[in-house]
């Protein structure tokens, strides 16, 4: 398959971003079981392995450290780093400090890093590390209560942009089918000198997981096992199946994108439809 994107190529690891959608599949829950997760994650088609590493809060970074190497050895797949903080729907409780403890430790086994736009006191030092061992730097900005208006989505792209970001990731909970499609023609509209991951959250939202990748959005987020980190989270053996349903064209508009994506679900037979 060859889709055509108008954003510029970068890379995670070996493997290119910006050309095709990509399928990260979600490392969460119980860190124990995350071994065998990555090794689910690649048999079900995912591309790209999120170690969540604030499921490890309380643990010695070094211990965490080795896990990550066990990971990528099973997983044998590029992995994005994410210590997510709590108040960003994370469960890392400790110090900024402590935080970039974590990130400074692991990022060298890693071959991105996922850090929020407003974590003032440590994003621009992980930014920084991530270019510095020229690794992806990805600037996440959250909402999960609503879907902010598209001069608050500006916004966020032109911060992302200053502190020299790689990637902006934009996750924002949509409540109606019109929030969904507010998103849906911002990434369309797109045409900005950054990558962009855009995702709809709620089950109102879960449409977008599919549809926003084929209209320039980088990543789409799966879950793997039986509990998604992020509510609409779809298992990446399905998401996988629905991506691969699209035909090898280019997605012209929304209006087709729509289209192709009621189709997906319904050849996929999965419990979802596309906004009207």
């Amino acid at each position: 398959m060859s889709y055509l994107y108008r954003m510029s190529q970068n890379s995670i690891g070996s493997l290119s971003v910006g050309g095709v959608p990509r399928v990260v599949g979600v490392l969460a829950g119980d860190p124990r079981e995350f071994p065998a997760l990555a090794a689910d994650a690649r048999a079900q088609g995912a591309d790209i392995l999120e170690f969540r590493a604030d499921f490890c809060f309380g643990q010695e970074p070094k211990t965490v450290l080795s896990l990550v190497r066990q990971v990528k050895q099973v997983g044998n797949l590029p992995i994005l780093l994410t210590v997510r903080q709590f108040p960003e729907g994370g469960y890392f409780a400790g110090s900024e400090r402590e935080r970039l403890d974590f990130f400074r430790c692991l990022l060298p086994e890693v071959a991105a890093v996922d850090v929020e736009l407003y974590a003032k006191e440590i994003r621009d030092e992980v930014i920084h590390l991530a270019h510095a061992t020229q690794k992806l730097a990805i600037v996440s900005y959250h909402n999960f209560k609503h879907t902010p208006r598209v001069p608050k989505l500006r916004e966020v792209i032109e911060d992302a942009i200053w502190f020299k970001a790689d990637m902006v990731k934009i996750a924002v909970m949509a409540t109606t089918e019109e929030d969904v499609k507010s998103l849906t023609r911002f990434t369309a509209d797109f045409d900005g000198d950054i990558l962009l991951t855009a995702i709809s959250m709620g089950e109102a939202g879960t449409v977008s997981r599919v549809l926003n990748p084929f209209l320039g959005s980088c990543f789409t987020y799966g879950f793997i096992g039986n509990k998604p980190s992020t509510p609409g989270q779809i298992q990446v053996t399905d998401l996988r199946r629905l991506i691969d349903a699209f035909p090898s064209q280019r997605i012209a508009n929304v209006q087709e994108a729509e289209e192709l994506v009621h189709s997906a679900f319904e050849h996929c037979g999965y419990g979802a439809c596309v906004p009207a």
